[in-house]
């Protein structure tokens, strides 16, 4: 099983190569570590969250032979706040930063983040990924898209 931190990192790298999201999070496209005594928890870092930011953590595993080749599938959550739109030129609405996240080109290629193995030869194509509207304890909205990343057979 590969370890959760690679695959985030690899995630955010992949996220730093595109042009127009890193514009639309000029805080920082980061990821989430937990390390018990040491870090917040992911809902204090959520809310910690500045406008124009994205983080990416991973959230667990599920094991099993889904396909003769993949024992095991990884979580991973891309939470995200959009910047303050008043006044911009061309805003860019929250909803529409998950379009700019999964559709445009990664890594200086024609193919986006789904058509991609964050890690080649470890991981395969990540499967459909969903989006959904937050709203923290202030009542400030947020989106969180779900990925799940199907790991080739058994990693060290």
């Amino acid at each position: 099983m590969l370890k959760g931190s690679a695959l985030v990192n690899a995630v955010v790298a992949t996220l730093q190569t595109i042009p127009a999201l890193v514009s639309a999070m000029p805080n920082g496209i980061n990821p989430y570590s937990f390390m018990y005594g040491v870090s917040k928890s992911i809902l204090d870092a959520i809310q910690e969250m500045l406008p124009g930011s994205l983080l990416v953590s991973y959230e667990g595993v599920q094991g099993g032979n889904f396909d003769m080749m993949t024992l095991w599938k990884h979580h991973l959550d891309i939470t995200y706040r959009a910047t303050n739109q008043a006044g911009a030129a061309n805003p860019t609405g929250t909803e529409d930063i998950g379009y700019l996240i999964f559709n445009q080109a990664v890594n200086g290629t024609s193919l986006n983040i789904r058509q991609v193995a964050v890690l080649p030869g470890q991981v395969v194509l990540m499967d459909t990924p969903s989006i959904s509207h937050r709203i923290d304890d202030t009542q400030q909205d947020y989106f969180q898209a779900h990925v799940v990343i199907p790991e080739i057979g058994d990693q060290p």
